[in-house]
């Protein structure tokens, strides 16, 4: 049985305006979520606000932990933290970086947050430095040779420059001669591209773990050529030395003057052994030594003087 035209025609018009309304509902619904989204975003700004600026977080106190050397006020300057501020608007990675960029002697640093619950909540922060360690001074090789007091530098472990132009009256530690600019322009800061430096810092580190008994009376080391390393050591009366059999020979240097030793990089390691037993048994044979040159395999002279 067919349908007459009439009857077509009202059920299409009464699709459509279906069609309409089935549209404007879903209209609604997506304007009904818009203000409920951007609603739940107001509120949660709002609460984030409220939470940020409670007094119940507020940073009550800062702890300072590692540090010999600098003074925990300069790291508390330099971390820009005061307490009363919120502890939820602290960014721990943009603080270490502020420590790490203003004070040269801090090698590694972590910030820490925390919540401390005692008649109220209220926030703490930590702050824990590695401190990098002094171990030598720069001079310019043209500052040797002038009248005036030398200016130094000072360097760690790695080279890395912790202070620049300083006066030293009294020298705390062994002074490398090289050209400082080298290690400043290193921006990647890579030891390897001033090898004068790396050649030095590597006999100082073999001397205090093979030798160091030496290490305070070392004053210079001119590591420039690296197969003709100049090692200087001043006459100290309280540099001693022990034979490995618990005797312990006091005032080394007592029978000599300033004591030049010649030591190629390939092999410190086993030259600073050979001094050592040369100046053990100098000082049993009671006799000065002034001169070694231990850089060739089986071959150690001792003498008074050297030229060069």
């Amino acid at each position: 049985m067919g349908y007459s035209t009439a009857t077509i025609r009202s059920k299409r018009t009464k699709r459509r305006k279906d069609d309409r309304l089935r549209g404007r509902h879903i209209l609604l619904v997506l304007i009904m979520l818009i203000i409920m989204t951007w609603g739940g975003i107001l509120g949660f700004e709002k609460l984030k606000l409220h939470v940020i600026n409670s007094s119940y977080l507020k940073i009550r106190g800062i702890s300072v932990d590692g540090n010999k050397i600098i003074e925990t006020d300069e790291i508390l300057k330099a971390a820009n933290l005061s307490k009363g501020s919120s502890i939820c608007s602290i960014n721990t990675y943009y603080v270490e970086n502020l420590i790490k960029h203003q004070l040269r002697y801090v090698d590694e640093v972590e910030v820490r947050r925390r919540l401390i619950a005692d008649n109220g909540i209220y926030g703490w922060v930590d702050i824990f430095v590695k401190e990098r360690k002094p171990t030598a001074l720069v001079v310019n090789p043209e500052m040797l040779d002038q009248q005036s007091e030398p200016i130094y530098s000072l360097i760690d472990n790695n080279g890395f420059v912790l202070e620049e132009k300083i006066y030293c009256s009294q020298l705390e530690y062994p002074v490398i001669v090289g050209d400082i600019k080298s290690l400043l322009s290193n921006s990647n800061f890579d030891i390897d591209k001033a090898p004068a430096f790396d050649a030095a810092l590597e006999l100082i580190s073999y001397v205090r773990s093979t030798v160091p008994e030496l290490l305070n009376g070392i004053f210079l080391v001119d590591a420039r050529n690296p197969e003709d390393i100049i090692l200087k050591v001043q006459n100290n009366d309280n540099i001693v030395l022990d034979n490995g059999i618990n005797t312990v020979i006091s005032s080394v240097y007592s029978l000599n003057e300033n004591l030049t030793i010649r030591i190629a990089r390939y092999r410190i390691k086993e030259a600073l052994k050979s001094v050592s037993t040369v100046l053990l048994e100098r000082m049993r044979d009671n006799k000065a030594v002034k001169y070694i040159d231990a850089r060739f395999p089986g071959a150690l002279y001792c003498g008074r003087d050297m030229e060069k």
